[in-house]
């Protein structure tokens, strides 16, 4: 509760001096190397220690809560009158990962004792992985508002060439 009082006032501090898109770029993938570099001590080292194992499970619980609040928003600033929908249908298309990672991740388990620590590092490093690409995919994200959300002819045009600009610009 308190890191996440310290990360609002950081961030509305952030947004002072830099655009909203930006400072949600930056706490994802601040969050997300976290997340990686303490998922890569878990795959590597195995934690026999139960303290140890919990306080870096913990770090990564912590870095995920970052990354939530970087990214729940988003549907909020992009879609303008159609952000219901926008959020509805995101969450749908990443319910998939709910059903897909269990059955991966019990083919990955399959091929050895479930309580041997080998057994684990196939299953570590493609949760590394998908946070790699996802970490990948948000900074290729333009994060501005879509140009079907305008009321106006006008309006959409001018979304229309500003994502034009930022796509020329990257």
């Amino acid at each position: 509760m308190v890191l996440m009082m310290l990360m609002s006032l950081l961030t509305d501090t952030m947004r002072r001096y830099l655009p909203t898109p930006t400072v949600r770029k930056i706490f994802f993938s601040v969050s997300s190397i976290l997340t990686v570099l303490f998922m890569v001590g878990i795959t590597f080292y195995p934690c026999w220690e139960n303290f140890i194992f919990i306080s870096i499970m913990i770090c990564c619980f912590l870095c995920s809560a970052i990354l939530t609040c970087a990214c729940k928003p988003i549907a909020n600033e992009m879609g303008g009158k159609y952000a219901a929908q926008i959020y509805a249908f995101s969450n749908s298309i990443s319910q998939i990962a709910g059903i897909i990672a269990p059955i991966l991740i019990g083919r990955m388990l399959s091929k050895g004792p479930i309580d041997q620590f080998e057994t684990w590092i196939n299953p570590g490093l493609s949760v590394i992985a998908i946070t790699v690409l996802g970490m990948i995919g948000f900074q290729l994200a333009t994060l501005t508002l879509l140009p079907f959300t305008s009321d106006t002819k006008e309006e959409s045009k001018l979304l229309q060439e500003n994502m034009k600009n930022i796509f020329v610009e990257q």
